[in-house]
């Protein structure tokens, strides 16, 4: 993906944003549905592909962070997906909210996960959060957009709060 040997992360970043939003602009709708990062990306900014047309989305294993409404209003997303080696250790405010993803994978570092981030997933059918998870509370109201969601949650997990 737009990868220029001998640049650095962050101008590849954006060279692949630019390019995303103006297929975007031209009205090719095929452009870059499938869009993987495979490089020493650590953050994902505020914002970075929200109200993009993304269907599918694989968060690089290296990322840490994931910041406030990154996939913001991406209706058309389906699946993101969180490798089982992913170094994430948090995921800000509003990150998916309003989304189309239909499961998540917190990822045993997980430590910081905002109630917020999946506000408004109506498609939302399961959460899976990993078995070595470093999450030590699960609260109620995480959930209260969601009618039908299938919580997996390791045996550890057992403190469910109001």
């Amino acid at each position: 993906l737009l990868y220029e040997k001998g640049k650095g992360v962050e101008q590849n970043y954006s060279k692949a944003l630019e390019y995303y939003q103006s297929a975007a602009d031209k009205g090719n709708s095929t452009a870059m549905l499938y869009l993987y990062l495979y490089s020493k990306l650590q953050t994902i900014g505020d914002s970075a592909f929200s109200y993009s047309s993304i269907e599918y989305f694989r968060i690089p294993s290296q990322v840490t962070l994931i910041c406030h409404g990154a996939f913001y209003g991406c209706q058309q997303m389906h699946v993101i997906e969180i490798p089982n080696d992913s170094k994430l250790q948090t995921i800000d405010d509003y990150v998916f909210c309003e989304s189309s993803i239909e499961s998540i994978f917190i990822p045993p570092l997980i430590s910081e996960f905002d109630t917020c981030s999946l506000e408004c997933c109506d498609q939302l059918l399961i959460i899976e959060i990993s078995e070595n998870s470093m999450i030590e509370n699960i609260y109620k109201s995480w959930f209260r957009d969601f009618d039908d969601v299938i919580l997996m949650i390791p045996v550890n997990l057992i403190d469910i709060l109001n």
